[in-house]
């Protein structure tokens, strides 16, 4: 009777596994399909740019391809003012007066210092999202969008924070606004809202002391 008990449990382990392995695929499939982010609409085209983004709220498998395992992304705007753009010099420029490092994919980053990992990053507001060295001089768009995908290097609230003392610091030097995920400019309210949000998302990400059996 043991021994049956045994030969049960282990079949009912394996399908388990089996059930598991299959969802992690599938859900492989899914990311990959889902990861064109940040596509934003052309400034020529005149459409609607908010409907690429992703707000900071919670968004599993969401996020630019740059960051795997994405479980919330937050997003700022840097924008020109009205009828004015920045130009790839002014944009390489401010990007380098903040700390960032250019990427082999084409975006900017904020590594750690410790663990080279990356913070939060810069890319352009205007599709495919990346930078072109080789187009510096010529390039010009209406504005940029730093995004930081959580769970990161950093707590949420000190990742937000260093992100937003960045791109305020960008909108200066490029006499520009910064906007939150929809494009609407960013207020002390919103702010505040914005890092009460990091707050509760790093609460959440702490493990509740476990109790061990006497």
């Amino acid at each position: 009777m043991t021994e049956l008990r045994w030969i049960l449990l282990s079949i009912g382990l394996a399908a388990f596994a089996a059930i598991y392995l299959h969802g992690r695929w599938q859900a492989r499939r899914g990311t990959r399909r889902d990861r064109h982010e940040p596509k934003l609409a052309s400034a020529a085209t005149g459409q609607a740019r908010g409907k690429t983004t992703v707000s900071a709220k919670t968004a599993p498998g969401a996020g630019p391809e740059s960051i795997p395992n994405v479980e919330k992304l937050v997003t700022l705007y840097v924008e020109a003012q009205p009828d004015g753009s920045f130009s790839g010099g002014e944009i390489f420029a401010s990007a380098k007066r903040v700390g960032l490092e250019f990427g082999q994919d084409g975006l900017f980053h904020r590594i750690t210092e410790s663990e080279a990992k990356r913070v939060y990053s810069l890319a352009n507001m205007v599709n495919p999202g990346t930078f072109d060295q080789r187009e510096k001089d010529t390039l010009k768009t209406p504005g940029v969008s730093f995004f930081l995908g959580l769970p990161g290097p950093m707590t949420a609230v000190e990742a937000f924070d260093a992100m937003l003392a960045a791109a305020q610091r960008v909108a200066d030097v490029l006499d520009g606004d910064v906007r939150d995920e929809q494009h609407c400019r960013l207020s002390r309210q919103r702010i505040l809202h914005l890092r009460e949000e990091m707050r509760s998302y790093d609460r959440s990400q702490r493990k509740p002391p476990s109790f061990s059996r006497r």
